[in-house]
């Protein structure tokens, strides 16, 4: 597979723990093991070592169980790549960081990823963003994304503070919370980069483990000693790991995908209905077919959604300064007049959120950030939230609110 992107990190090498059983899937993984289940048109490993390929991995060892091999061997044989891929054999359940332990000498003292195989990322290739952010910190790396309250019991949950550089420092690690007690919401994703430093703990934490091996722990342990950050990624998390999480996934995906283009970066072609589309509104002389009045409609709709499309892209936020940050409020906001906006990545540092937040955590709702301008007024972050309160028939909703240094509100002077 061609390389997207080029790998200059001096990280080279992945780990794929796949010895779990799958239990959580019931009888979908009965005869066939998770990782091989189609995750639409290729079984879900493939999009895993694709993830890391398209990286610049170069080298992956998938730690599997002896009853997996066979099945394992057959699909390798068929997968075209240009990393070389080693296979090891976990013979009993361990834990997560069991699984890493057998990789310990094939690893040696080199920084590497490790991926998890029933837990996806769709809209961006999150080792990218691990290997730049280790890059720029020489770091052990967590991912984290934005969780709803619900869900975070589910998960690890990181404590974290801003960094100068847009990164996370990461205080703690809080390994599936009560409901209501989580320190964040952001929950870390199955994607890390970890250095030589992880092997000593996870020795540590095998001689007071009782039973399996956790990797939470010994991350937890490192984070109290300041050598763990976190990167939040603004794909859309799947969870593979249970039947409803795989069907979601193959939903989303399927609609994700042309022509079998990767998921985890944007589409190269263009397909039939965005090409008609953009010649309809590109000139007024295109002659169209006769059309039944059901592929009228459904061509309305197309030209409808690409239009909105058009118009959403067409607007994105300007860069937020800190002193904008600084001057953040919040207040009650017309739920009317807000429109969303293409987010500038990593250009919205939520910095000042999580200052606000840790000075008075129950005072304000966090979750949804605007950006007022003379042009309006543009979400920032917290989409899902909005579109909850638009579900309830709110007219007014609760936010922050950031303006442009030279704002100049019309109401003020009357």
């Amino acid at each position: 597979m061609s390389k997207n992107n080029v790998n200059r990190s001096p990280v080279k090498k992945a780990v794929i723990p796949a010895a779990g059983l799958g239990s959580r899937l019931g009888q979908l993984s009965a005869i066939t093991p998770k990782e091989l289940l189609p995750l639409v048109n290729k079984p879900a490993i493939n999009w895993i070592l694709d993830e890391a390929s398209d990286a610049g991995i170069e080298e992956v060892c998938l730690i599997i169980s002896p009853s997996k091999e066979e099945q394992f061997e057959k699909f390798l044989s068929t997968y075209r790549t240009d990393m070389k891929i080693q296979i090891m054999i976990q013979r009993k359940p361990g834990g997560l960081g069991h699984a890493l332990l057998i990789a310990e000498r094939w690893v040696g003292n080199d920084p590497f990823v490790v991926l998890l195989p029933d837990d996806f990322i769709l809209g961006e290739n999150v080792v990218l963003a691990l290997l730049e952010a280790y890059q720029r910190s020489q770091l052990m790396v967590l991912t984290v994304v934005e969780t709803r309250q619900s869900a975070l019991s589910s998960y690890g949950v990181a404590n974290v503070k801003p960094r100068q550089d847009d990164l996370l420092h990461v205080l703690d690690i809080i390994e599936k919370p009560p409901l209501g007690s989580a320190p964040s919401n952001l929950s870390i994703v199955g994607r890390y980069l970890l250095t030589n430093k992880i092997w000593a703990s996870l020795h540590e934490e095998a001689i007071s483990a009782v039973g399996e091996i956790q990797l939470t722990s010994s991350l937890q342990a490192l984070s109290h000693d300041a050598q763990v950050i976190a990167t939040l990624t603004q794909g859309e998390r799947h969870d593979l790991g249970n039947q409803e999480g795989w069907l979601n996934a193959n939903i989303a995906f399927s609609k994700w995908i042309t022509d079998g283009s990767s998921p985890i970066a944007p589409k190269m072609n263009t397909n039939f209905a965005e090409f008609l589309v953009g010649t309809i509104l590109a000139t007024d002389s295109l002659e169209l077919p006769n059309l039944t009045e059901g592929e009228a409609l459904q061509l309305k709709e197309v030209i409808e959604k690409k239009s909105a499309s058009q118009e959403v892209e067409s607007k994105k936020l300007p860069p937020i300064s800190i002193q904008m940050w600084d001057n953040a409020f919040f207040d009650l906001v017309d739920l009317c007049k807000i429109s969303t906006v293409k987010k500038n990545g990593k250009n919205q540092s939520l910095r000042i959120l999580w200052q606000r937040l840790q000075s008075c955590p129950t005072e304000v709702n966090p979750f949804l950030i605007l950006f007022e301008s003379n042009l309006g007024i543009s979400v920032v972050t917290g989409e899902e939230r909005l579109q909850e309160y638009r579900d309830l028939g709110m007219t007014q909703i609760p936010a922050w609110i950031i303006r442009p240094l030279d704002f100049e509100n019309p109401l003020a002077r009357l």
